[in-house]
């Protein structure tokens, strides 16, 4: 049924007219689901910061750092530390949400368990966290000083420093895996293109990376939910990341948007998912991932 109405807008003016038609049918589903978003994000800002980063900002206010810009930098910080507790949600949901990578990091994990992935902006370190779990030793980078003192705090390895200059200082060909969850809309382009150069650098041959951003393909984030982090610059089309990571020397490129039904987190190709009327817009799921490999 679905194959013949697709078929179907394709029609000159009558299938205009029936793609019209589908979407004032499909209206009342449509404010459902805006209903929806809207209570979930009201409920998200209600919430209140994580105690530890609050405790950290006051010790930063009650403090007396050596140096202005330092203590500046720290505030920052530490408030941005508060801006993710709030918005990003609770450690083991996004646990929960980065496991969906976990057998693709396993089909290139070495035989003799030695592993090494570098997460670019690992800010709380969920990611970190979860690999430990898991078994697999991995190291973080991130340039918010709160942010790496709270995932030391928790037995993680991390680094403070810039991630593009921390990755062009990575031995080549000494990576298996690199990653990086909701940073690449934080760069500017020319920032994102070094980002691929170098980390095609630092990989083994076999070697993956991951990224991982806000979808623009649904409405909801490309004309809302995106700009809430002051940080973002602008939203990535699956398209463009893809197109970069292929053109930069990357094989096997994919552009994966992240499928959250219940407790079953799923990857599909971007170009696999229909959008055909609003409807599908809206329901497009709110990250996608670029997943490619090092020849």
């Amino acid at each position: 049924m679905r194959y013949w109405l697709n078929r179907s807008y394709k029609i000159p003016v009558a299938g205009y007219l029936l793609r019209m038609a589908t979407a004032v049918w499909n209206l009342p589903v449509i404010i459902n689901n805006l209903k929806g978003y809207q209570a979930s994000t009201d409920a998200r800002l209600a919430g209140k910061a994580d105690r530890d980063s609050l405790d950290e900002l006051r010790r930063i206010l009650e403090g007396t750092p050596a140096g202005e810009s330092a203590a500046e930098a720290r505030l920052l910080g530490a408030m941005y530390m508060s801006f993710e507790d709030r918005f990003r949600g609770p450690r083991e949901e996004i646990k929960r949400r980065q496991g969906v990578y976990l057998p693709a990091i396993a089909g290139v994990a070495p035989v003799n368990g030695t592993f090494s992935l570098l997460d670019l902006g690992c800010g709380r370190g969920e990611w970190l966290e979860l690999l430990k779990e898991k078994g697999c030793l991995a190291k973080g980078v991130d340039v918010n000083g709160v942010a790496v003192r709270q995932c030391r705090e928790r037995g993680l390895d991390v680094v403070e420093a810039d991630c593009l200059e921390y990755l062009r200082g990575i031995a080549r060909n000494s990576l298996d895996a690199v990653t990086g969850f909701h940073l690449i809309e934080h760069l500017p382009f020319k920032a994102v293109v070094a980002l691929f150069d170098e980390a095609l650098a630092a990989l083994k041959s076999g070697g993956m990376i991951i990224l991982e951003t806000p979808n623009p393909t649904n409405i909801l984030v490309s004309a809302y939910d995106f700009y809430r982090d002051p940080g973002h610059l602008r939203p990535l089309h699956p398209d463009t990341v893809d197109f970069l990571a292929e053109n930069r020397g990357f094989v096997r490129t994919g552009a994966y948007f992240v499928v959250d039904e219940g407790r079953d987190l799923t990857l599909i190709k971007s170009t696999d998912w229909p959008l055909n009327d609003i409807t599908d817009y809206i329901r497009a799921p709110r990250d996608f991932a670029l997943i490619a490999y090092k020849p």
